[in-house]
């Protein structure tokens, strides 16, 4: 796979939203862009830890237990459902006593993302590929321009005259995208 063939698949995965983006989007909203280094730091350490050890065990673990991806499914799904709930009662002009995005919950929810697998098992060459290296740090150069896009988002949507009004949509339109995952990847995992 060429350099084109690999990064823009993996800009198009990174960028879509999805539940890591949806927090960062809320953290940028919250904090109107002005913490998200840690934001960004826990993202690319959530699917680096994700990642790499799916691109080292991954399909050893398919091939002798072919019904973890579906427990991975189903516990990816329950924790989107906590952050859901959590979201729902994120901070609004109205009760700004609810707790933000922490770093920590994209941690992870990074690191139960559906989008790591995809990334380990078919867009990453095999790790004994000496492409590997190379596709590893340029997976998390992507991470990040995605993360920093992503919070920016955020940050604008949080902006100016109405901003915690949009922002606490923004925290409901998110609780709802989260839990719309959370179900699609439970009734994955049970049609699997």
């Amino acid at each position: 796979m060429n350099f084109a063939l690999f990064l823009l698949p993996m800009l198009a995965l990174l960028l879509a939203p999805g539940p890591t983006n949806a927090l960062i989007a809320l953290s940028g909203a919250q904090s109107n862009g002005a913490r998200i280094t840690p934001v960004i730091a826990a993202a690319l350490f959530g699917y680096i830890a994700a990642v790499l050890p799916l691109a080292l065990l991954g399909t050893q673990l398919v091939g002798r237990w072919p019904q973890a991806p579906v427990l991975l499914r189903l516990v990816a799904a329950a924790w989107l459902l906590v952050v859901a709930a959590g979201l729902w009662r994120a901070p609004t002009a109205a009760n700004p006593a609810c707790r933000a995005v922490t770093p920590r919950a994209i941690f992870l929810t990074t690191l139960t993302n559906p989008k790591a697998l995809v990334v380990a098992l078919v867009l990453l060459p095999p790790v004994a590929d000496p492409r590997f290296p190379a596709r590893i740090a340029l997976f998390a150069v992507a991470v990040i321009a995605a993360s920093i896009g992503w919070a920016r988002f955020g940050a604008l949507l949080g902006a100016g005259v109405g901003g915690p009004r949009r922002t606490g949509l923004l925290g409901r339109a998110a609780s709802v995208w989260l839990a719309l995952v959370s179900a699609s990847l439970t009734a994955a995992a049970i049609t699997a």
